[in-house]
């Protein structure tokens, strides 16, 4: 029932191209993990300083988007936000 990948792409500050570099690696995992690919694979893209724009447009495209310190996480999405499950053929 949990059979599920995360890929996070973790930056000091994010900028819109981060974006795209997560969905771009997502859309690889499959062809470079096989042994993964039917998991349900979502994105998590993480900065220390998040814009709102690249928030915003990262949501849009259904990825988790978080917030770290030096010890604290948080995660920046609207109560009821599901990720976007981007497995493989889905």
């Amino acid at each position: 029932d949990r059979n599920i990948a995360i890929i996070a792409e973790i930056k000091t500050r994010l900028r819109d191209a981060d974006v795209q570099q997560l969905l771009d690696t997502l859309a690889a995992f499959p062809v470079f993990f096989p042994e993964h690919s039917q998991k349900r694979c979502y994105g998590l893209l993480v900065g220390g300083n998040t814009p709102e724009s690249v928030r915003n447009l990262a949501l849009s495209q259904g990825l988790y988007v978080g917030r770290m310190t030096d010890d604290t996480f948080e995660l920046m999405v609207p109560a009821g936000f599901e990720g976007k499950n981007f497995q493989a053929g889905v």
